[in-house]
């Protein structure tokens, strides 16, 4: 096999194990494992990979794989996960799971969340059970309103509406209050009305404070004090008993209720005791009866939090399973940025085009499958995982192509149209397929030596040369004039240079105007046929992208970029 041949395998290869993108460090290291009298040559060896690695990863993931079964089945069948269409098992099930994901509402869902919501969705598919969406909002200084519905909205779109329970933490309150009362009579947790320096001091030393040794008693009347207002805001919290000599000072007696007196957007001001996350998550977990719970490997210590109070109570502890983390890099998530970029008018809003959140993807056009079919792929490990943001579009775009291209309808947009008349040219009478594979015909054209063609086009268009409208006529560029030449494709293909769509000049054509991914807006003319379209339908315009119907404004058709 030529050294050629096998850079091209292999870099097929790792492309098939990593979602369609190859990397040259890890082809030439494959290269070089298997034949190690080559590593005096490593320098020019990437020289040569650099750019095969560049055209494999344009194809995909699917495609590679179909090379590779085709060329080289062996090298499939050695890494037989080179497509996974799968999450691996989880760890100790017995029957159907339940599973949840528990965004707080401070603002949309964005493309992060994909990784914890579709994995959770999928194992509920693999297993039966339920998949639940929990909305932690009771820090209510850090909650917008118009979130909950958002959320939920988006959660249904990532899951395909594979959502089973939605809860919202702010209406359990009775249930974290009955909890926190278990704990304080059981000698558990223990109201600290310490100064906050004086208690940091104490347990910085690994001392007790002298709230820790109250009693149940007296710990319940300091509780129904907080609940009355003869506690201020800041004056005590609900402390859990844990080890105040712990070698990690944050799971010394934390805090897990606190007063807030800030106005609750659902809730109004009916309570003033909040729980904290770590009490109020672990509350949640054990009523809801989840069984096996995804979560962040920063997460660790929450876990060894959370299970003081499953220990206490003698609640069954479901199976956390930690991931590392995902770090888009080039990409800003930041909700707190965002909402001041929107106030600020930077952006239209939420949904604005340029954001990466679900619902202006959503927006765009991207289908929920594409998004899974990305999140199967990259899989679940407590590995960091760093995707770089060009690189994940140019996944999640070809998973999209793969699911909309054979329900994409052709229509020709000419944008920027110019009116050119074509000398001496014969009527037009062309028909064009609606798509090129599954619907022959159904776009009527005609025009009688007069039609839009796009500025672009005609600037690249140098005399001499001759020149094709789609399916209608051949015509040459003089110098302040366009000339019929020819009809048939056979003189083009001999002489031709640019191939042009067109539309005719004609008052039925349609104003068009596209939302571009960069917030501007290209505007031209469309054909006629565009007028059957109902919104949210996704349409290719010939020789440009795919793109969204969102509906008229006026006369005007608005579209959406989807991707090219």
């Amino acid at each position: 096999m030529t050294l050629a041949k096998l850079i091209r395998l292999f870099t097929l290869q790792n492309a098939a194990l990593h979602n369609g993108v190859a990397q040259a460090d890890s082809v030439l290291s494959r290269i070089l494992g298997e034949n190690p009298e080559l590593k005096p040559k490593a320098k020019e060896l990437m020289v040569k990979i650099a750019p095969v690695v560049i055209e494999i990863n344009t194809l995909g993931a699917d495609e590679c794989v179909r090379i590779l079964a085709s060329e080289a089945p062996d090298l499939l069948e050695k890494k037989e996960g080179a497509k996974k269409d799968v999450l691996k098992p989880l760890p100790n099930v017995s029957g159907p799971v339940r599973m949840r994901a528990a965004p707080s509402p401070s603002g949309p869902l964005h493309i992060g969340h994909a990784f914890t919501i579709i994995p959770n969705a999928e194992y509920v598919k693999m297993y039966g059970g339920a998949f639940i969406l929990r909305l932690e909002d009771t820090n209510q200084d850090n909650v917008m309103p118009e979130a909950y519905k958002m959320i939920e909205d988006d959660t249904r779109w990532l899951s395909q509406n594979n959502l089973n329970e939605v809860f919202i933490q702010s209406e359990r309150m009775e249930l974290y209050y009955q909890t926190a009362l278990a704990l304080l009579e059981e000698h558990h947790a223990y109201v600290c009305t310490c100064e906050g320096e004086a208690w940091k001091n104490l347990i910085e030393e690994g001392s007790p404070c002298p709230c820790r040794d109250k009693s149940a008693k007296s710990n319940i009347e300091d509780w129904h004090k907080m609940h009355t207002g003869e506690y201020p805001e800041g004056a005590a919290v609900v402390r859990l008993k844990t080890d105040v000599a712990h070698k990690n000072p944050a799971m010394r007696d934390f805090a897990i209720l606190r007063i807030n007196e800030t106005e609750h957007p659902r809730q109004g001001n009916k309570y003033r005791v909040w729980p904290l996350m770590n009490f109020s998550v672990a509350a949640d977990d054990y009523s809801m009866g989840l069984t096996h719970v995804l979560r962040g490997k920063d997460h660790f210590d929450n876990t060894r939090r959370q299970k003081y109070i499953f220990d206490y109570l003698g609640w069954k502890t479901p199976e956390y399973i930690h991931y590392g983390r995902i770090q888009f890099d080039g990409l800003r998530l930041s909700t707190t940025e965002t909402k001041a970029a929107i106030t600020a008018g930077t952006y239209d809003g939420w949904n604005d085009v340029r954001l990466p959140t679900i619902g202006a993807l959503r927006r765009r056009g991207f289908q929920a499958e594409a998004f899974r079919r990305f999140v199967i792929g990259m899989g679940i490990s407590l590995t960091d995982k760093h995707v770089d943001v060009k690189e994940f579009f140019k996944s999640l775009e070809y998973h999209n192509r793969q699911l909309i291209e054979a329900d994409a309808n052709r229509y020709f947009l000419v944008i920027d149209p110019k009116e050119v008349t074509v000398l001496d040219a014969p009527a037009v009478y062309a028909e064009f397929d609606l798509h090129p594979e599954h619907r022959k015909g159904g776009r009527k054209l005609s025009a009688e030596g007069t039609f839009l063609l796009q500025a672009e086009d005609l600037a690249a268009l140098p005399t001499g040369q001759v020149y094709r409208l789609m399916e209608g006529l051949n015509f040459t560029s003089e110098a302040h004039a366009y000339r019929f030449h020819s009809s048939d494709v056979a003189t083009y293909r001999k002489l031709g240079g640019r191939i042009m769509h067109w539309l005719p000049a004609s008052p039925e054509n349609l104003d068009v105007e596209v939302l571009m991914n960069d917030g501007t807006v290209q505007k031209g003319k469309g054909e006629r046929h565009l007028a059957s379209i109902k919104p949210g339908q996704i349409v290719q315009f010939e020789r440009h992208y795919f793109a969204r119907f969102e509906g008229k404004q006026g006369n005007v058709y608005i579209f959406v970029y989807t991707h090219k």
